[in-house]
């Protein structure tokens, strides 16, 4: 299990401040610059660096007027002296001003521009605190700020005016004053903005977002949305717009708006791989590989990792990339990845070296020894796992700040134990940090910590202990189940956009190759031109015309593409999203049974236990032992419901995952079942006047097939849906005695699988039975649908090593859909697959 950085943060946050609250002032260290700085009369560099020491350690102190004094000084005397790094020293101290704020972030991005744009590297020694202090003497903090506040405001320096509001109203938000915190953020915000500095405002309304009032939340997130897009607009600069876009997505994550921050995310890395720029670039590439993780996207989240990790070396930037590779060791391990696994564990630890942070070293030893566990645990090497993990432990103990850890590798330490037989021992590190694994958002840990728990206890006898961790157990299983229904959708449009990000990028350096290659091919022309107006000012002119020509028939062959492909686009969007509503009915219908039965029996268990308790209070022990034995009955019946209900949702959940392209073995029988009761039910959904007959006749003997199970689902889910919608439009035509059936039926036939869906539906016109796997053809009303079903069954049939046969069944091997039909009377599709 990984550990994350809190990804609404996204912060660098220096631990100075809780770091040197609990110390006592720099008081020997302040009094020294200070007589320096009197004693140093020649104005040069060294006065400079010498300002900025001396604000650093005041606001180290918590000094901020004396500081931000001396940084003032500092800057004055960079300008003066027209000293190029004095900026960069400036932002670095002004960094530390604003470390417990979005500021700091802002500062320390630019500092590493300033770096940059000089045509140098700055080594910037980046603390990060992945758990903040304990103990901050916030009241303090402030209270000092309000004194630099009413010194500056007498000064009429705006610009550090409106920095100090800024800190005062996010420290009031650490000491829960939100509408105060609300009034100085509205004040500094207004001030930025009167001095021209929109890009501080803009930082200002991310602040903002967490002093809003519950009550007006939504409406106030809104207006400050709007108008930092407003502020976006308005950049000039490239990576200075990349930066605030970055500040957006974390606008829309702290609202929740997880499909918004993502694609913003993914655009924001994309403009900035696009202008080279790598200093922001690794903390986007950061915190997409940390939110695919939580998404459970694995190979997704490695793909990023993957990159950060080339970045990194690419640019020099390898003084914490053992951070990466163990972050992508955490990746491979639930894929299974061992041996890759190991590789990049060992390069994490070659790298380690590199770190001279002192708690980041000691947090990175706690990972590394972690991994190392989960890596020999996934390999059975229980014994080896123990002896990584108790490593772990004592790190994390000895540091203090890293005791986080504990609850996840004491999980990991009684599993170890339960395999290897020792249930006490399991029991005992179980329950080391139970209390702590539960009262923390990790869901698969709370499932992990109590089925193991239920487990160990009933191996040892104690089965009331053992009931009650299954209940905890179960309960937590419910509400991860409830949790991914309700958030399904929005995990589908977080596929759909990585789907989208991919293709984008695809076509958009297709079209970089194709865009070059016409450079190309436009320089020899206007080289042949120019030989040509040496010999003919007649030939030019002809080669003149004939370009102009051929550039207007390209504008218009543009447009006209740009104009398909757009409406191609809507289309296959609107087929999606039809075939996600039939999916939703379907699953809606098969659940609402087995629900109902689960109610009907609780009721009834209910009334009888009543009963119960007076037949005992009568002492009448027969009636007491029938009752008892219905209520056992009802109990068995809702639980084999439950299990029916539970059965539904992880195979529907299963199914409605993104395709990841692997053949598996796969049951059809199963397919065919499962996708005929959700066309049904969907179709039912939509009209509840539609009523068929449906028939299954499966083959109980059926091999399993190598196939993309979500693919060839989609192609029988289109396929019986087409067969439904025929014979239920027959039937509104008023055929006197017609009865609709739709009937399914698989065997294996000359070594493949044979799938027919039969209708007695009004069949296919010959003269369109050749067009039906065109797509957009379709014969249903405008509105009714896309035309895309059967061509993208077609696609799938055919990316399954197969070909289309009309009317015949004479095809090679390898997958195929054939079509039978006769006007009037009907209509079979047969799907072969081959069996391996």
């Amino acid at each position: 299990m990984r550990k994350h950085v809190i990804i609404s943060t996204l912060l660098i946050i220096y631990s100075n401040w809780g770091r040197l609250l609990a110390q006592s002032p720099f008081t020997y260290k302040i009094d020294s610059l200070q007589h320096l700085l009197k004693t140093q009369s020649k104005e040069d560099t060294l006065k400079i660096i010498r300002w900025n020491d001396l604000a650093r350690i005041c606001f180290e102190n918590l000094q901020f007027q004396q500081g931000l004094v001396a940084t003032q000084q500092a800057r004055l005397l960079s300008e003066k002296l027209r000293y190029r790094k004095g900026k960069g020293l400036y932002l670095r101290t002004m960094e530390i001003f604003h470390v417990s704020n979005q500021l700091s972030f802002f500062y320390n991005i630019h500092a590493k521009w300033h770096s940059t744009d000089l045509g140098e590297k700055e080594v910037i020694n980046d603390t990060y605190s992945y758990l903040l202090p304990s103990k901050v003497d916030y009241d303090l903090a402030n209270s000092q700020l309000l004194v630099a506040l009413k010194y500056f405001e007498q000064q009429k320096d705006k610009e550090l005016v409106a920095h100090i509001l800024f800190s005062i109203g996010t420290t009031d938000l650490r000491l829960n004053k939100a509408s105060e915190a609300k009034a100085y953020l509205e004040r500094a915000k207004k001030l930025f903005k009167e001095i021209g500095r929109d890009e501080f405002a803009f930082c200002v309304l991310y602040e903002s977002l967490i002093s809003l009032e519950e009550n007006n939340k939504i409406k106030q997130a809104i207006e400050i949305e709007k108008e930092a897009k407003s502020i976006i607009s308005n950049i000039k600069t490239e990576r200075e717009k990349e930066l605030l876009n970055y500040y957006l997505a974390l606008i829309y994550y702290s609202q929740n708006k997880n499909v918004l921050f993502i694609e913003q995310l993914m655009k924001t890395d994309y403009e900035l791989e696009k202008i080279g720029e790598i200093d922001l670039r690794p903390f986007v590439l950061s915190n997409l590989g940390d939110f695919f993780d939580n998404e459970g996207m694995y190979q997704k989240s490695l793909d990023y990792f993957n990159k950060l990790i080339e970045l990194k070396i690419e640019t020099n930037q390898s003084d914490d990339i053992a951070s990466q590779y163990v972050a992508a060791v955490f990746e491979l391990v639930p894929l299974k990845k061992w041996d890759e696994a190991k590789q990049y564990l060992e390069k994490a630890k070659l790298s380690k070296d590199k770190i001279k942070n002192k708690r980041l070293l000691a947090f990175m030893d706690v990972r590394l020894h972690d991994a190392a566990g989960q890596i020999l645990m996934g390999q059975e090497k229980y014994q080896e796992a123990l002896t990584e993990f108790f490593q772990a432990n004592q790190i994390a103990n000895e540091s203090n700040n890293e005791r986080y850890f504990l609850m996840y590798t004491n999980t990991y330490i009684a599993q170890c134990y339960q395999k290897l037989g020792d249930v006490q021992k399991s029991i005992v590190f179980a329950k080391k940090k139970y209390d702590e694994a539960m009262s923390s958002g990790d869901i698969r840990l709370k499932i992990n910590n109590n089925l193991l728990l239920s487990e160990v206890y009933e191996k040892s006898g104690q089965f009331k202990l053992a009931f009650e961790y299954l209940k905890k157990y179960r309960s937590i299983i419910k509400e991860k189940e409830e949790n991914d229904i309700d958030n399904l959708a929005t995990n589908l449009s977080i596929e759909n956009i990585v789907n989208k990000n991919e293709k984008e990028k695809a076509a958009l350096e297709k079209a970089k190759l194709i865009k070059e290659q016409e450079n190309q091919n436009q320089r020899w022309w206007i080289f042949s031109i120019a030989a040509a107006l040496i010999s003919s000012i007649i030939i030019l002119y002809v080669l003149y015309r004939n370009n102009q020509i051929k550039q207007k028939a390209n504008t218009v062959l543009v447009n006209t593409l740009s104009q398909l492909k757009s409406t191609q686009a809507q289309l296959i969007q609107s087929e999606k999203m039809a075939s996600l509503g039939e999916l939703t009915a379907g699953i809606a219908h098969e659940i609402q049974n087995p629900l109902n039965f689960v109610n009907n029996f609780s009721e009834v268990n209910k009334e009888l236990l009543v009963e119960l308790k007076d037949e005992i209070k009568k002492g009448n022990l027969d009636e007491v032992n029938a009752i008892a034995d219905d209520v056992i009955s009802n109990e068995e019946k809702i639980n084999h419901h439950g299990k029916r209900a539970e059965s539904i949702v992880k195979g529907m959940l299963e199914h409605s995952r993104k395709s990841t392209g692997i053949k598996e073995p796969t049951d059809i029988n199963k397919l065919c079942d499962e996708f005929v009761r959700l066309s049904y039910h969907g179709l039912r959904a939509k009209d509840p006047k539609f009523s068929c007959d449906y028939k299954l006749d499966l083959d109980p003997y059926l091999p399993l097939v190598h196939v993309v199970s979500q693919d060839i689902g989609r192609v029988i889910l289109n396929v019986i849906t087409n067969a439904f919608y025929v014979v239920d439009e027959k039937k509104k035509s008023g055929t006197e005695g017609y009865e609709p059936t739709v009937s399914v039926s698989t065997k294996k036939v000359n070594g493949k699988i044979e799938i027919i869906v039969a209708d007695n539906g009004n069949g296919i016109p010959q003269k369109i039975l050749d067009k039906i796997f065109q797509p957009f053809f379709t014969t249903k009303p405008t509105g009714k649908g896309t035309g895309l079903g059967l061509s993208l069954s077609y696609d799938i049939v055919k990316a399954h090593g197969g070909t289309i046969v009309v009317n015949t069944f004479n095809g090679p091997p390898g997958g195929e859909l054939k079509v039978e039909t006769k006007e009037g009377e009907g209509s079979q599709f047969i799907i072969y697959l081959p069996i391996s």
